[in-house]
């Protein structure tokens, strides 16, 4: 059996860098009345752990103010760090700092459903980089106040069950965590296995960080798939691979390879 788990793209150089360019766009008009203020962006993202976002977001900023900034302004981040503190509170101070017109962030798609009616409340623009949902699109779209730079995860969801079939599997089951990031694979993913041809032997959902992911693999591998697919965060991650290690189930009745698959 081999494990699948969809990720975030690590290498976030030229998306913060575009990303900014966005912003830069946006504050064109904004330019002309305000020549001698540098351009306040905020950016409401973790600046720590498994993925390095704040190299890639000074080096966009150092690129773009290199170049005259934004009609001669340059830009200036201001960062509210989510892995420090509470995320919506966070975001508050950024909606009621009358110099930040738009944030970059935030980090999941939970946060997004949260935020974005309080950001259209104030009239500034929210910017995700990483939120990958497809309800946010559903939920949002056309409202001009939230923007999204990434692809959403039914096209994720259909790639994903694409690879396993080209790789050979017949049968795959799915663990998503119980969240709007989540809840897009557990509601696609049957709908492209059907339409690929596969079976989808286990369907499960499960509340991130919760103690019973040993019994919700166990229960995935006793209806044989050749891939697990696990949408969830890196610890939750961690834990299911834990859980199909052939050293972990030495007595397991189920004689396959197990290998570690990101996207």
């Amino acid at each position: 059996m081999q494990m699948v788990i969809p990720r975030p793209q690590k290498k976030l150089w030229l998306v913060f860098f575009f990303v900014i360019l966005i912003a830069v766009g946006v504050y064109g008009g904004y330019t002309i009345y305000h020549t001698h203020e540098p351009v306040r962006i905020g950016v409401l993202l973790p600046m720590t752990g498994d993925v390095e976002l704040k190299k890639p977001l000074e080096w966009a900023q150092e690129n773009i103010n290199s170049q005259g900034g934004i009609g001669g302004r340059p830009v200036e981040l201001v960062y509210k760090d989510t892995s420090t503190g509470n995320t919506t509170q966070m975001a508050g101070e950024l909606l009621n700092d009358t110099s930040i017109q738009i944030v970059i962030g935030p980090p999941t798609s939970d946060d997004v459903y949260t935020l974005v009616p309080e950001f259209i409340k104030k009239h500034k623009i929210l910017i995700s980089p990483l939120t990958t949902s497809g309800d946010i699109s559903r939920a949002f779209a056309g409202n001009g106040y939230f923007w999204r730079t990434v692809q959403g995860d039914v096209a994720q969801v259909k790639v994903i069950v694409s690879l396993t079939k080209e790789n050979g599997a017949r049968r795959i089951a799915l663990l998503s965590e119980n969240t709007t990031y989540g809840q897009t694979f557990y509601d696609w993913t049957g709908f492209f296995a059907t339409e690929s041809g596969l079976d989808l032997v286990s369907v499960q959902q499960f509340d991130p960080g919760n103690g019973s992911l040993d019994a919700d693999v166990a229960t995935a591998l006793g209806e044989n798939p050749d891939y697990l697919i696990a949408a969830c965060g890196p610890d939750d991650a961690a834990t299911i691979k834990k859980a199909i290690d052939p050293e972990k189930r030495q007595n397991s009745c189920l004689p396959m390879q197990r290998q570690h698959l990101s996207l």
